[in-house]
């Protein structure tokens, strides 16, 4: 089987340029990856990075790329959660390619609770809200860093901060939504000096009072708001 055949033969989460000319076919676009690529510091000479909800890796092989000496490449859906068709595969196979030493974690976040060893830069792209407790999500993350944290994920942009439940039908895996101003202070609230929004990216827009536990509230008004992607930079 040639290469490309089994380039073909996965489900790939991640564009990765395996060089030669040859990039995965991700659902995500590696156009669409660039915001975050520039976001991270290009310098990570000798630091430790731990890349959490990795899928097919790109950030991790980004990182040690950019001269870490030791990246964990976290993928809990990878435990073979049906609602991803997830699987190691496409992380294996870059990783082949790529001749990386980048080392795959399996496991729950959960798990790295009260975990013993610190990361001087940690990723965290597209996870909280997913997570069943966003709140150990957040706290897990900031325990386990040592000096940065990189945040990126769904939010609204609205002044409150505010926490919806929001169980999307199309996207099970989604939750939760958060409005800019709770990131930030949840953030600060867990031991980050400088908590900075770098830059954010506007998708749609959000009718508040569409949610369940809004409609049967109604001393609190309704209102709408818009929606996307924001980065957030935070250092101890």
């Amino acid at each position: 089987m040639t290469l490309q055949d089994r380039i073909n033969a996965i489900q790939w989460f991640h564009s990765i340029d395996l060089g030669d000319g040859i990039i995965t076919p991700g659902a995500i676009s590696l156009e669409r990856l660039k915001p975050i690529a520039d976001a991270i510091p290009q310098d990570l000479t000798d630091q430790t990075v731990l890349d959490i909800g990795a899928w097919d890796g790109y950030y991790s092989f980004l990182a040690e790329q950019r001269g870490a000496r030791r990246v964990i490449s976290l993928e809990p859906n990878a435990l073979g959660d049906p609602y991803y068709h997830q699987t190691d595969d496409g992380f294996n196979l870059a990783k082949e390619v790529l001749h990386s030493n980048v080392i795959r974690w399996t496991r729950p976040l959960e798990d790295l609770h009260d975990h013993p060893f610190k990361f001087d830069v940690v990723f965290f792209f597209g996870v909280y809200y997913h997570l069943k407790d966003p709140i150990l999500g957040f706290d897990i993350a900031a325990q386990l860093t040592r000096e940065l944290l990189l945040v990126e994920g769904d939010a609204l942009f609205y002044p409150a901060a505010l926490m919806l439940y929001d169980f999307d039908e199309k996207d099970k895996s989604k939750t939760w939504r958060f409005t800019k101003p709770l990131v930030s202070l949840m953030l600060k609230q867990r031991g980050f000096k400088s908590v900075i929004e770098l830059f954010n990216v506007p998708i749609s827009h959000i009718n508040i009072q569409s949610y369940p536990l809004i409609n049967n509230m109604p001393d609190i008004p309704a209102f709408s708001a818009p929606a996307g992607r924001v980065f957030w930079r935070c250092e101890k």
